[in-house]
């Protein structure tokens, strides 16, 4: 059976006739909690509400408060042994025993969050069979027994006294309880030993905005993996990762080596940048997130991009800017090719603004200039039906079009050049496209009427340029502006 999802905050757990222990704080201004909500001391030695981002705690509320003044007197379970009970918000595993995690929620239905370990304020410490009459299994919103891991009155967490006055046993004597058992004094899962080792058994955890921890001397530092990765993590809104180099010469450097002692990565101290190895196994991209810096590769030797089994893609996607294949002088000696595989140039473009392109034989359309679906320009090279194929305004692949009409007829630049219409048994209109758009089209419009019915050829402002009787025929002329009708001519049509 699942268990209850009831997040209802916390509660301390006490045996019988155990009285747990409280103390009286001064609340800070416009505080609102419940009954069993976790609480933290600011600076001002005042408490508030605990939340996701809270570094440490000082207790748990005894009763739920409204914006009370601030100042007013509020009892909390301040006790830094004290176990408290309450709920996981995702799925407890048993393996979690024994470790620190953050909190989240709201007021009145705080939980542990198990997948968060960003403050480590709660340490989960075990968990009930039963709990609120109902079974507790291991699993979703998992009831639980914890302790406050960071306390703001243990002192563990408050050691602020200069280290560096180690014992003659070998111990730091202040804040911290002597024993002459070691030499050495351990702090949670971190040993600070008088000959300066520091041995960690998990995170040596740093939480400050301005302070991290600084390892090493002339001797250098040494950072080694074990089955384990060795991670540089900054989730950090803001900062960077510095490896810092000594001085502004080369005689400084930064070196990533396989486990042979070959270089593969190379920065040094004046800011040169050498790949020893293969980006062979390059699983991403390389970025350059810069306005104004981008990538430079290659020298005398060239530069080679090679596809896989994806494509080589040169993206531009910025609101500007352009991608640009320089070429060195103004002459024909200097060249952008794209070729085949077989190395021979499809397009070629010249220092000097020449361009080539070549196409390739026996193909139905060896070039075609498009736009969305619709051919501009098109090169046919099949054997003995060679031919340049203009798609617009010269009609050269217009064709004819021949039609019995029901209605009038309404042509658009696309329509074939030779209309041949049969008005179908009425006068009929037939308009043409807007001059606008029709710049050098030309239409011939031939009346095929087996009667007297006529076509009145008309502009997009239904003015008559003509009209066309039975078996008439003319050519119309679009000079941009207007459409001007040439040679109506009287002729049989079959």
């Amino acid at each position: 059976m699942a268990n209850p999802d009831k997040p209802i905050s916390f509660s301390p757990v006490f045996q019988p006739g155990q009285v747990p222990k409280t103390e009286a704080y001064e609340v800070a201004a416009a505080q609102t909690w419940s009954a069993g909500d976790l609480l933290t001391m600011n600076s001002s030695g005042q408490i508030e509400l605990a939340t996701a981002s809270s570094g440490a705690l000082c207790g748990l509320a005894v009763n739920s408060i409204a914006a009370p003044a601030q100042g007013t007197r509020v009892l909390v379970y301040d006790d830094p042994n004290q176990l408290f009970y309450g709920q996981c918000s995702g799925t407890f595993a048993i393996t979690m025993l024994g470790s620190d995690f953050d909190i989240e929620g709201t007021t009145g239905a705080q939980e542990i969050n198990e997948n968060a370990t960003l403050k480590r304020v709660v340490q989960i410490v075990n968990y009930p069979l039963e709990a609120e009459g109902e079974s507790n299994a291991v699993g979703a919103n998992t009831k639980v027994y914890f302790k406050i891991a960071k306390h703001q009155f243990d002192p563990m967490i408050n050691i602020s006294s200069d280290l560096s006055d180690f014992g003659a046993d070998g111990l730091k004597t202040d804040k911290i309880a002597e024993s002459t058992s070691a030499a050495g004094v351990t702090i949670d899962v971190l040993t600070l030993v008088k000959d300066g080792d520091i041995t960690s058994g998990g995170f040596v955890h740093c939480d400050s905005d301005t302070d991290g921890l600084k390892l090493g001397d002339d001797a250098g530092v040494s950072i080694v993996a074990g089955a384990a990765d060795v991670v540089y993590d900054n989730t950090r809104a803001t900062g960077k990762h510095l490896f810092k180099l000594g001085s502004s010469d080369a005689n400084t450097e930064f070196t990533v080596e396989k486990d042979d002692g070959t270089d593969l990565f190379t920065a040094k101290g004046d800011g040169s940048v050498i790949i020893g190895g293969s980006l062979s196994a390059l699983t991403d991209d390389i970025i350059i997130d810069s306005d104004t810096k981008g990538l430079k590769l290659g020298d005398d030797q060239g530069v080679s991009l090679i596809a896989g089994a994806a494509d080589v893609t040169i993206d531009n996607t910025r609101a500007t800017g352009k991608i640009i294949a320089k070429l060195g002088t103004d002459t024909n000696a200097t060249q952008f090719d794209v070729q085949n595989d077989s190395g021979s140039a499809i397009l070629s473009v010249f220092g000097d603004s020449a361009v080539v392109v070549s196409v390739a034989d026996n193909e139905a359309v060896a070039l075609d200039i498009t736009q969305g679906a619709n051919s501009y320009l098109a090169i046919d090279t099949t054997n003995s039906k060679e031919a340049v194929v203009f798609g617009k305004r010269t009609r050269e692949s217009g064709g004819a079009n021949v039609e019995a009409l029901a209605g009038d007829k309404t042509l658009v630049v696309t329509d074939a050049k030779y209309q041949k219409l049969d008005p179908g048994g009425a006068h009929r209109d037939v308009n043409l496209p807007a001059e606008a758009d029709s710049t050098g089209l030309e239409f011939f419009i031939a009346n095929a009427a087996d009667n007297a019915e006529n076509l009145v050829v008309k502009n997009d402002g239904a003015g008559t340029i003509a009209t066309l009787n039975q078996n008439e025929a003319a050519i119309f002329i679009c000079d941009g502006t207007n459409w001007v009708v040439m040679n109506v001519i009287t002729a049989g049509l079959t």
